[in-house]
């Protein structure tokens, strides 16, 4: 357990100084958060008080199922956070891959 978190901690430190949004390996999108990425859709309803940007690093296993997801930078409001958390594991999919991925998933609390 001690070398994934280790693992993790290197490919977000690195995923952060190249600037780059996410390393899910070449993996599509097969369901984002409603209104987010290019959804059309509007976000799910939330009755958090806080507005603004929240970037979130997540995880995902061999299935393409979010495994983990932890706050990145952003609104320091917990609510959001929460509220974000749940969001990417309820909706977040990407296509299965041989390995894990990792990413960064920002959402944007208007």
């Amino acid at each position: 357990m001690k070398k994934y978190i280790l693992l993790f901690s290197i490919v977000l430190l690195f995923t952060q100084c190249v600037g780059t949004q996410s390393n899910l390996l070449n993996r599509d999108y097969v369901s984002v958060v409603p209104g987010t990425l290019n959804s059309t859709e509007s976000l799910p309803e939330y009755n958090c008080t806080a507005r603004g940007k929240v970037t979130f690093a997540f995880t995902v296993n061999k299935e393409g199922t979010v495994t983990m997801v932890e706050f990145n930078k952003g609104v320091l409001d917990n609510c959001l956070i929460e509220k974000g958390k749940t969001w990417i594991k309820t909706y977040v999919k990407v296509t299965p891959a041989e390995s894990v991925g990792f990413g960064l998933y920002e959402i944007d609390f208007k």
